[in-house]
């Protein structure tokens, strides 16, 4: 995953010039063309760059209201006194470039970093958490993928409670079925390599068995990885010469092995703000569903999947990309809150070696069969011809 941390500098050269301030130099002001801000579940692109002093990201004046909901008659620059005012519903705040004590309906209130203007392009810069959380709205900061996330915080709220609900029901189911289907493409101006895999997995909780059959087609080839594990023992398809190899495990091992890959919800509960922040509820058209839908990014999600250290996460084995951009789409049972289906759509465009690579990525993940009367058995001639592995 790509991290991207601005360095900045703790002083800020303030002069004046042409009636406005704005700093002099760019040692203070670093800017973060490459963070990501999402605002309502959609990503939003700025005109002018944003920037980040002390640690802070800053937005520009105006373009920062607007899309925070004020229109720009209640947006009111003071050039004499290089003040901002801003008044929105029954909110108003007021700052001061260079001035770290703003204002909210009249009380004061001591920002992180005042506000700036900058010469490169002219433009007056607000602290972006300190506008959003005054106007009522939710901010969440998202390292892994660098992305500053707004959402209201009301529905916040409400996105938290689903998907907590949805932990807990699935967290009480012993038996599932688990289909993952992935299809991509990578492209450069030279070659285009498609890509897919099909994943079905049956898991009993109860008996502590998994059942898992993987194709991947790569390149037009396609190979099979399947695995079981059942009665303290795993046994592993070996792709490349087709043999089934197999591992006994003491009692313990293979119970911590059993939490790691027979997890039924992919998200674990432990994505948490971004997913709430990012995902927005919205009509589908199945009246039993609640749709949550919007802009997440892959950095937080494949953090918590590897928070564990798991070898083999069943999205990690389809999906490894460091997206621009990264759509997803939840569905679960308006009655149970149990998982219908995830969807997620991944688009990523890097420059490497002077060539331009784009990955275009659909994951679909379907639950079925939710305390269903399927066994899942290990074949008869598994069994027998496993190897036991060195």
């Amino acid at each position: 995953m790509k991290k991207i941390v601005a360095a900045v500098f703790i002083v800020i050269c303030l002069l004046a010039y042409t009636g406005v301030v704005f700093a002099a130099g760019t040692d203070s002001i670093q800017e973060v063309p490459d963070v990501k801000i999402i605002m309502d579940g959609s990503i939003i692109k700025y005109t002018d760059v944003p920037i980040a002093v002390s640690q802070n990201t800053l937005l520009p004046l105006r373009e920062l209201f607007n899309n925070l909901g004020v229109p720009d008659e209640n947006i009111i620059y003071d050039d004499q006194k290089k003040s901002v005012t801003v008044t929105k519903d029954q909110i108003k705040l007021y700052m001061v470039v260079g001035s770290k004590t703003a204002f909210v309906n009249d009380k004061p209130v001591i920002l992180n970093t005042a506000p700036v203007g900058y010469a490169k392009n002219q433009r007056i810069y607000i602290p972006f958490r300190f506008a959003a959380e005054a106007l009522g709205r939710k901010v969440v900061w998202d390292g892994s993928a660098n992305a500053i996330l707004v959402c209201d915080a009301i529905k916040y709220e409400s996105i938290r409670q689903l998907l907590d609900k949805s932990d807990i029901a699935m967290e009480q189911v012993n038996k599932c079925m688990i289909s993952i289907k992935a299809d991509g493409v990578v492209k450069s101006e030279q070659l285009s390599v498609k890509l897919g895999v099909d994943l079905d997995s049956q898991i009993d909780r109860v008996k502590k068995a998994i059942s898992t059959k993987m194709v991947m087609n790569v390149l037009g080839m396609e190979m099979a990885s399947d695995s079981y594990y059942c009665n303290n023992v795993s046994y592993t398809l070996n792709p490349l010469n087709g043999e089934w190899e197999k591992v006994t495990y003491p009692q313990a091992d293979y119970d911590k092995l059993f939490v790691s890959q027979g997890d039924m919800n992919i998200l674990d509960g432990q994505v948490n703000e971004p997913l709430y922040a990012g995902l927005e509820q919205v009509t589908g058209s199945n009246p039993d569903e609640i749709l949550l839908q919007g802009d997440v990014y892959w950095g937080s999600l494949l953090e918590s999947l590897n928070a564990d250290k798991k070898t083999e996460s069943k999205l990690t084995s389809v999906v490894n990309a460091d997206p621009n951009t990264f759509h997803m789409e939840i569905s679960m049972n308006s009655s149970t809150y149990l998982m219908n289906s995830i969807a997620m759509t991944i688009g990523s465009e890097e420059v490497s070696n002077n060539a331009t690579v784009k990955t275009d990525i659909v994951v679909n993940v379907e639950y079925s069969n939710f305390n269903g009367d399927f066994q899942v058995i290990v074949p008869q001639e598994v069994i027998l011809n496993a190897k036991e592995k060195k």
